[in-house]
């Protein structure tokens, strides 16, 4: 299981039989006070963090290039 945000980690239950429990924290866009298209920027920034991580982790278990 992964998290990506503190409310998540928090208010997430443990899930029996789940082996590993990650929690990459990356700020929720939701929260984030702008213009439409300054808010849509973040939402695609961190989108975009998120995508960087999932790639680092595949590599680190050798599941990707």
């Amino acid at each position: 299981m992964i998290t990506v945000c503190a409310k998540a980690e928090e208010k997430c239950p443990t899930i029996p039989g789940v082996g590993t429990r990650l929690f990459w924290p990356f700020e929720d866009p939701t929260t984030f006070e702008s213009t439409d298209e300054e808010k849509l920027n973040k939402f695609r920034e961190i989108r975009d963090q998120i995508h960087e991580k999932i790639k680092e982790w595949l590599k680190e278990r050798g599941l990707m290039n």
